[in-house]
């Protein structure tokens, strides 16, 4: 979902650079995901044209088709404004730096008392393509 979502933001605003900036990821992130997408799919999604991009054949196709459904899934996703942080059941993963996470780790025992919500702290990968796979996962 998260690699599709990277791809019609790519497709909306017509170049990496404004979809990393709608998306707040960093340029690479958005061109790795575009990568792993094109890897998936085994076809090209995007050529260069000139300083931007054009969608090939395939991508445009490929957007078609796509687009309505990861539209309605993000509009709905963000709609959600009914939930209650401190009743609704939720699992969150949080990246930090190692020397970070013991005082991570107190603070949100106190913060999470009482609630349904669970964190998971894990160390910051050493690189932002193994970042960027952590966090599509």
């Amino acid at each position: 979902m998260n690699l599709l979502r990277v791809f019609v933001s790519v497709c909306q605003t017509g170049s990496f650079t404004k979809a990393s900036e709608e998306l707040d990821l960093t340029q690479s992130s958005v061109s790795n995901a575009i990568r792993r997408l094109k890897k998936a799919l085994g076809n090209e999604l995007f050529t260069r044209s000139g300083r931007g991009i054009e969608m090939t054949a395939f991508g445009k196709h490929f957007f078609e088709s796509v687009e309505p459904s990861v539209m309605s899934l993000v509009n709905t996703i963000g709609r959600d404004d009914r939930s209650e942080p401190l009743t609704s059941s939720r699992n969150f993963i949080v990246y930090a730096l190692e020397s970070a996470l013991p005082r991570l780790q107190i603070r949100l025992r106190e913060l999470l008392k009482g609630s349904n919500i669970t964190v998971t702290l894990k160390e910051l990968p050493s690189n932002e393509e193994e970042t960027f796979d952590a966090l599509m996962h």
